[in-house]
């Protein structure tokens, strides 16, 4: 996504790192933390954009919740401690339970219609997909005429085509699978930050490039859900 999106910090942070490692030795603290930055800084910066979305549903939802979304409401009549908001994104499962992974999204797809409301999410996944896919298209297309002129030109040149080769091998379950395991990786570092983590910096960097098409997918189904002021 293009650095007009919410997304553009998460993006400078790519970038800072690129710099870094070319001047700060590997084995430097900075270093080693990078991708437990960016563990946090992802999975919190999604939880809250759909966190924000699922608020605006609750507040205007487009018809009647106890009608429309039966599942939704039972979980609305519950008393709890935590904001409603909370419990909801829950449902989109990221956890381990002594050391067995759990990544699905399900329990959230039924709050709100089950697989009709998933399928909303996949067709908005495509369209969000193929936008980038043009948006990448555009920039390397630029920067053909620019390459060997300048190291910069070069490296935005491939670096924007690693991005389209994973754009063409995205499809809405690796994308949705990325966004759990950020979730899960995210929970792993808030325990325990000075290992709770395993993955590389490019690790988590292609979870988040493959996640952030599936938050913004979700994002819109919520939206479309809500009702609009006319």
């Amino acid at each position: 996504m293009s650095n007009s999106t919410p997304f553009c910090q998460l993006d400078k942070l790519i970038c800072e790192y690129e710099e870094d490692t070319k001047t700060i030795r590997a084995d430097k603290l900075i270093i080693l933390n990078y991708p437990k930055l960016f563990v946090m800084s992802s999975a919190s910066l999604f939880e809250h954009y759909i966190k924000n979305s699922i608020n605006d549903f609750i507040i205007s939802p487009s018809s009647p919740i106890s009608r429309t979304y039966p599942n939704l409401h039972i979980l609305l009549q519950r008393r709890s401690n935590k904001p409603i908001t909370d419990n909801i994104f829950a449902k989109l499962e990221g956890y381990e339970n002594n050391g067995v992974e759990t990544l699905n999204a399900d329990p959230f797809f039924n709050l709100f219609g089950g697989q009709a409301f998933k399928n909303n999410v996949e067709n908005n996944f495509n369209t969000e997909r193929s936008n980038h896919a043009n948006e990448i298209n555009t920039i390397i297309t630029g920067l053909q005429s620019l390459i060997g002129q300048d190291n910069r030109y070069d490296l935005d040149y491939a670096k924007n085509s690693d991005i389209k080769d994973r754009l063409t091998q995205c499809t809405f379950d690796i994308s949705e699978k990325a966004f759990l395991s950020l979730k899960l990786r995210r929970n792993r570092v808030a325990h325990n930050f000075i290992s709770g983590l395993s993955d590389s910096f490019e690790d988590v960097r292609n979870f988040y490039y493959d996640a952030r098409l599936y938050v913004a997918a979700l994002q819109t189904t919520l939206e479309n859900l809500t009702s609009k002021p006319t």
